[in-house]
């Protein structure tokens, strides 16, 4: 278990983007109504930065679990071929099947979607649906992908006749996150431990896209969040991100955000990621 920065790791220091409230009282929403990549996000969100430590976790990975601190990082090796769009679905979304499967115990996953993320793969990822939200920059706010209502809503549409069943027992969803190609200096990812999270700063926000909408979190800055990341992540180390849980006294959410690292080279070269959102039972 881990639930406090370790002063003898190294850590950078950079800001964060966390939220405000919307100070008329409405839901603060985030919108792409079209599907082209030139087309520009409406949204009514309110930016906080604020100067935080991000820890460097490598050599620890193993004390940071998804059910104590909503993230976890694992060696995976794969071959998939991330420039395929029918290679992605057909191959890595059965290799993420068995690696949660594996992971987590549950025995069933249901892969919601897929996004990829980096400037230098817009052509190579451009025919792939709006709801994926492809060949996008590194997102650079604090947020959670998923409400946990939202998570039972898309168990309805998606499951048919399993629904309420599968409903009954544990649900939760993950994100499964790894660098493409390369390893990641410029814009990786943080990830704050759900022990130093309080569910009193999350602010809801209407997440909507041209066939897709459902429910995020952004956050409200606390000085108790601890924040870590893995150093020159490489593609074969996946992070896992539990964006919502339903078993009482797990970690529930995981805030999460890419950060601009003050260490990145200046030539260092743009990420490129891909993170398979899924729903996980049992």
């Amino acid at each position: 278990m881990a639930t406090t920065a370790d002063s003898t790791i190294d850590a950078v220091r950079t800001s964060l983007n966390y939220s405000l409230p919307n100070p008329t009282g409405s839901e603060l929403y985030f919108n792409q109504p079209r599907p082209e990549l030139t087309t520009s996000i409406n949204n009514n969100l309110n930016h906080d930065s604020r100067d935080v430590m991000i820890h460097n976790l490598r050599g620890r990975e193993q004390f940071f679990t998804l059910d104590e601190n909503g993230f976890q990082y694992v060696k995976q090796e794969t071959t998939a071929n991330f420039t395929d769009k029918a290679a992605i679905v057909a191959d890595y979304y059965q290799e993420i099947r068995e690696f949660l499967k594996q992971q987590t115990g549950g025995h069933q996953v249901f892969i919601v979607g897929h996004r990829v993320r980096g400037s230098e793969s817009l052509e190579e990822y451009k025919p792939l649906p709006a709801d994926r939200t492809v060949g996008r920059p590194p997102a650079l706010v604090v947020h959670c992908d998923r409400t946990l209502d939202s998570v039972i809503e898309a168990v309805r549409r998606h499951m048919g006749e399993q629904a309420e069943t599968l409903l009954k027992g544990r649900v939760r969803f993950v994100n499964v996150w790894r660098p493409i190609d390369q390893v990641v200096s410029r814009d990786p990812l943080g990830v704050a431990d759900w022990q130093t999270c309080d569910t009193s700063d999350l602010i809801q926000t209407r997440i909507d896209y041209t066939n897709l909408s459902f429910n995020a979190y952004v956050s409200q800055f606390n000085p108790k969040n601890t924040w870590y990341y893995l150093k020159d992540q490489t593609p074969s180390e996946a992070l896992l991100i539990q964006c919502s849980d339903s078993k009482a006294g797990s970690a529930s959410f995981c805030l999460h955000s890419a950060f601009h690292n003050p260490e990145s080279p200046s030539d260092a070269p743009e990420r490129k990621s891909i993170e398979v959102n899924t729903i996980i039972f049992g």
